[in-house]
């Protein structure tokens, strides 16, 4: 009898926001905010929709914690490519509660 092992595919990461997209491919790295819990590991970042996309990188994701509000953002805000946490609070996704570090393996 043999055994399959099937790795489990990481989905995209989208970065249709302006100023985490541009802290990602900038700096390497960005924390974001996500309402929906997201697959971590290796995976590439793009921009657009599922449909018309462009590639921006191979990216590595990582859950950091459930945040409630912006005040669970203080010490992360510096790598968010937002001036505030309640800025960028402000521009999640209503509901968003995950906040993620993503690191820039490779640019596309």
């Amino acid at each position: 009898m043999r055994l399959l092992i099937r790795a489990k595919a990481v989905a995209p990461i989208f970065f249709n926001v302006p100023e985490a997209r541009d802290q990602l491919l900038n700096s390497g790295q960005v924390y974001t905010i996500r309402r929906k819990r997201k697959s971590v590991g290796e995976t590439m970042a793009r921009e657009g929709n599922i449909f018309q996309f462009k590639e921006l990188g191979k990216v590595n994701i990582e859950l950091v914690k459930e945040i409630s509000g912006p005040q669970d953002l203080g010490e992360y805000v510096s790598r968010s490519g937002f001036p505030t946490a309640e800025a960028w609070y402000a521009k999640a996704a209503a509901g968003a509660d995950h906040l993620y570090d993503v690191k820039l393996l490779s640019k596309a």
